[in-house]
């Protein structure tokens, strides 16, 4: 299995993926818009048990998105 992106949350100027590794597992990957395109801001961020425990680990942990909720 393949990494499958399950949820895409877009700021501005960033947006965050959720991500399900091919092991079954999820993490999350974060990405700035640059010169009209998108570029992965690092490598992929922690080991989820699930797509929403990654997706509130992303809004604890990244800013804009915590200034979101």
């Amino acid at each position: 299995m393949q990494d499958a992106i399950v949820r895409v949350i877009e700021g501005p100027n960033a947006r965050v993926q959720i991500v399900q590794r091919g092991d079954g597992a999820f993490t999350y990957r974060t990405s700035a818009l640059v010169s009209g395109g998108w570029a992965a801001s690092g490598p992929d961020l922690g080991v989820y048990d699930s797509a929403d425990t990654a997706e509130a680990e992303a809004r604890s942990r990244v800013w804009w998105l915590a200034a979101m909720s």
